[in-house]
């Protein structure tokens, strides 16, 4: 997209939150940005939980398994002790933004780019 409009449309890697994390309305971005859109790339599912098991980012109970092991376990892992102080915190409190509730770990350090 730069490429295509060089300086005449901001582009950035992500909105509410970096690339693939899950976006949430904003509505505090309204007055800077009222015109925004969106752009969003897929991939074919089959090579892109391929090369989820191959390159292994935040799910380490799913590190060095076969495909069948990787797509038939549960997707979780327990919640690590540092995350205790905000269990009772509202608001995004966590990395990206995210509340306690919507994310495993809570932790800013598995939220770095």
């Amino acid at each position: 997209l730069r490429r295509c409009f060089g300086d005449d449309l901001p582009v950035h890697m992500g909105f509410t939150r970096f690339k693939h994390w899950f976006q949430y309305n904003d509505t505090a971005m309204e007055d800077n940005q009222p015109h925004a859109l969106v752009i969003a790339q897929f991939r074919e599912p089959y090579s892109w939980v391929e090369a989820m098991r191959r390159e292994n980012h935040h799910a380490p109970l799913h590190a060095e398994l076969n495909w069948q092991q990787f797509v038939t376990r549960k997707w979780w892992m327990p919640r690590p002790p540092k995350d205790e102080p905000l269990a009772n915190e509202t608001g995004r409190v966590c990395g990206q933004q995210f509340h306690y509730n919507e994310v495993i770990p809570c932790s800013e350090s598995v939220f770095r780019r």
